[in-house]
């Protein structure tokens, strides 16, 4: 139980933290040094986005990676999804949040592995760190399905924490939030240099 729960705290610090984050580095540096920090991030978000359409067979198509200022809000990459049901356009929605929770994943795997060495922990940092960002839904990722998401992941929530009795689980939850704490190290330490907090 409280491994789920340090899990759950980490998780939405992450997200929440994060957008914050984004908001203060693209007003201090700008729009092109913010979409260069990114551009990892963007780029793996929005294949997702298409390879994931491609999978399910809606036509679509990559239209660019070069930032821009739209309104209020920054579009760092865009993919053109034909018109479909509702169905596909929540698979193809949260295609992020799963293939960036799965580059997560094996980035935590691959550090449990020890994998990496001492100079080779900074290039995860910097993996964790892409992979992370990600994973955020925009608001036209979310479009439609706004709720479906939310319903979705407090079920898998619950479930984590219906199994977090079971020691594989336990464990497996203890490695990932104790490695959670890069992510959150690297957001509020970049915070305090922009002076967010």
């Amino acid at each position: 139980m409280f491994w789920f729960l340090i899990f759950t705290i980490e998780l939405a610090f992450i997200f929440y933290s994060g957008k914050l984050l984004q908001k203060k580095v693209f007003q201090k540096s700008g729009l092109w040094i913010f979409a260069f920090l990114y551009l990892p991030a963007t780029y793996i978000h929005e294949m997702s986005h298409y390879l994931v359409a491609q999978l399910v067979g809606v036509p679509s198509e990559l239209n660019s990676f070069v930032p821009r200022k739209q309104g209020n809000h920054i579009v760092l990459g865009s993919v053109s999804i034909a018109k479909t049901g509702f169905v596909k356009r929540f698979v193809i929605g949260i295609a992020p949040f799963i293939i960036g929770g799965l580059l997560t994943g094996v980035l935590f795997y691959a550090y449990e592995l020890r994998y990496f060495t001492d100079w080779q922990v900074l290039i995860f940092v910097f993996l964790l760190f892409q992979s992370v960002n990600s994973m955020y839904l925009s608001r036209e990722d979310l479009r439609g399905i706004k709720w479906l998401v939310y319903v979705g992941l407090m079920i898998v929530l619950y479930a984590l924490y219906l199994s977090s009795g079971n020691f594989l689980v336990l464990e497996n939850l203890r490695a990932i939030s104790k490695l959670m704490l890069v992510p959150i190290g690297f957001n509020l330490l970049v915070s305090i240099l922009l002076r967010v907090f």
